[in-house]
């Protein structure tokens, strides 16, 4: 669920990108969603190289650059930090060809989603966000299979535009890290027992549920919206590593993708021999009625079809980019994914 753009870097409280010193404040409950808000948008800043500059993956994520929890494998991401109070910000989105998923996902420091841009341009303000900075998140869908449509996918995010009359700079508290740490472990915990049950985890002010959006903050830091995207963590009865599972995905109720991820007990990609670790209904491989069985754990070989390697603890999140009105009424269910006798 939640989309990474490196995690681990070391702060000091005065650098080039204008990081303000400050008192070190503790981390509860009640600040968590800020302080993670800010450390995603900091490491993002850090990355980047400053505020205000997008910077594109040219490839689906690779597992020794996750910097975001849960991020997907399915398509290629974009982003930007940028500071509202030094000015206005205009994003325009290119025209596309039909059938591939584009959006620009807008978060704030509440980690809220006051708008996902699909096409067009738009005008970005504090007033309008909510919050002085906002990660802007592109989300472009690829076969990574297809060096033809990469190339496309290359040129559609070349194609995206951020313009600003001046750039800012970043002055965000320094949480504690000890405290910030505590509490994603806490709620991480809690978003293991699954998501049934859950109200709207994200959107916009006045939308979501304060505890699903408080877990979710935790399990997946820059999830989509409803109407943009439903993320399913089913819960495992048993999720060790030899325990084979299958799940069978047909008809699914979705106007673009739906993709199936498997993530280790920390929620990250596991590096594995088949390099696999997900499978969507573009891609996949399809049985004789149409339908895309997967199967967890249990690989053989490279020729296996839909099979993901699978490791003590693991857990997975099913996607539903643009889902129908019986996905979002609740009145759709999700197939199992049963253990094979």
């Amino acid at each position: 669920m939640r989309a990474t753009f490196i995690l681990a870097f070391a702060f000091l409280t005065a650098s080039p990108f204008g990081f303000a010193a400050a008192e070190t404040k503790p981390v509860n409950a009640v600040t968590f969603i800020r302080a993670e808000s800010d450390n995603y948008m900091r490491n993002i800043v850090a990355q980047n190289g400053g505020l205000g500059v997008l910077v594109h993956q040219r490839e689906v994520v690779p597992l020794d650059k996750q910097t975001i929890i849960r991020m997907n494998r399915d398509t290629l991401y974009s982003s930007a930090v940028v500071d509202l109070a030094a000015g206005p910000v205009t994003v325009t989105m290119p025209e596309v060809d039909e059938g591939r998923y584009v959006a620009l996902q807008v978060v704030n420091q509440d980690h809220l989603t006051p708008m996902v841009l699909h096409d067009g341009s738009a005008v970005l303000t504090q007033e309008s966000v909510g919050t002085r900075y906002a990660a802007l998140l592109v989300r472009v869908f690829v076969n990574p299979s297809s060096p033809e449509d990469i190339t496309k996918a290359h040129a559609v995010q070349d194609a995206i535009k951020l313009e600003q009359t001046s750039p800012g700079s970043l002055e965000m508290p320094e949480w504690d890290k000890t405290s910030l740490d505590a509490a994603r472990k806490a709620l991480l915990d809690l978003g293991a027992l699954g998501s049934e049950g859950f109200g709207v985890q994200m959107g916009k002010m006045g939308e979501v549920d304060p505890i699903a959006h408080l877990v979710a903050t935790a399990v997946g830091w820059g999830l989509n919206p409803p109407s943009e995207a439903i993320y399913l963590n089913p819960a495992l009865t048993t999720n060790d590593a030899t325990t084979v599972h299958r799940l069978t995905m047909k008809d699914i109720p979705v106007d673009a993708f739906w993709s199936i991820s498997v993530y280790n007990k920390a929620g990250f990609f596991e590096p594995n021999a088949l390099n696999r670790n997900s499978v969507n209904g573009v891609t996949g491989t399809k049985d004789a009625d149409g339908s895309i069985t997967v199967q967890f754990g249990g690989c053989s070989s490279d020729d296996q079809a839909n099979c993901i390697p699978i490791t003590e603890g693991w857990n997975y999140i099913v996607r539903l980019y643009q889902p129908r009105a019986n996905v979002l009424d609740g009145s759709w269910t999700l197939p199992t994914a049963a253990p094979l006798q």
